[in-house]
């Protein structure tokens, strides 16, 4: 594993009104690695996704992008900052009007000054990554659940990013085509040398795809374990953890 550290998180705490929802939260993201957020429904972790990358700001602590601190910057340098994410939200977050191109496109006309012709190069070219080559002209609405999440994927893939987020990327699909997401995921952590960030509670996934997980608890709001897959599947220490990815009711 590299040890360049492109997120860190430094005693981050959140609360909103009187509610704490997470609580002093440290923890590295390393170049290339795929980094898995878990933890049990209400256990903060698409708050803390959304900290990472910037829809929300902490309530004190430090997020630092490859260095850079987020929580501290602002206009343009802040937009700089965030340019290094790409986000799968759980909704595949595709406007429904456009077209898949159109959706893909508008990245590329928004935040460089390409040519249309290079555009549609490089819309193709994402599609094909995603395994939709040919898919350029239909509508989100005439896809299947994976297929949106591939073309969610294709279109967060758009600018190049050196990190892609994903938020509950398997959620609302059956096992088989959870499990094509997943090998779409570890390819392109492969093949584009990405540094993957997930938010999920499907075991499944987590099981092929994390490097790393974090778990995060509701009740203490912190992380309570850090490890391998196999390391938190074995980890006695703590019955909530253990319990949690040995699927044992509570």
């Amino acid at each position: 594993m590299q040890t360049k550290s492109v997120i860190s998180v430094r005693n981050l705490s959140v609360v909103y009104g009187n509610s704490v929802i997470l609580k002093d939260i440290n923890f590295d993201v390393y170049s290339g690695e795929k980094f898995v957020i878990v933890g049990g429904s209400g256990s903060g972790k698409s708050t803390l996704l959304r900290q990472i990358i910037g829809l929300e700001r902490p309530t004190t602590g430090s997020i630092f992008i490859f260095g850079e601190d987020l929580t501290q910057a602002e206009s343009k340098k802040r937009e700089k900052i965030l340019q290094n994410f790409g986000v799968l939200f759980q909704s595949s977050g595709l406007i429904s009007s456009m077209t898949l191109f159109e959706n893909i496109e508008l990245p590329l006309r928004e935040f460089t000054k390409l040519n249309s012709d290079r555009i549609e190069h490089l819309v193709k070219l994402k599609l094909k990554l995603v395994g939709l080559e040919g898919y350029e002209e239909h509508y989100p609405s005439q896809l299947s659940g994976g297929m949106r999440k591939r073309a969610g994927i294709a279109r967060a893939l758009a600018l190049d990013p050196p990190i892609l987020c994903l938020d509950e990327p398997s959620s609302g699909l059956d096992p088989v085509t959870s499990a094509s997401l997943d090998e779409l995921i570890i390819n392109l952590n492969i093949s584009l040398g990405i540094t993957i960030v997930a938010v999920t509670h499907e075991l499944s996934s987590i099981s092929k795809i994390a490097d790393r997980i974090i778990m995060l608890d509701k009740n203490t709001k912190t992380i309570i374990a850090s490890g391998s897959f196999q390391e938190l599947v074995n980890y006695k220490s703590n019955k909530l953890v253990y319990n949690f990815f040995n699927r044992i009711p509570a």
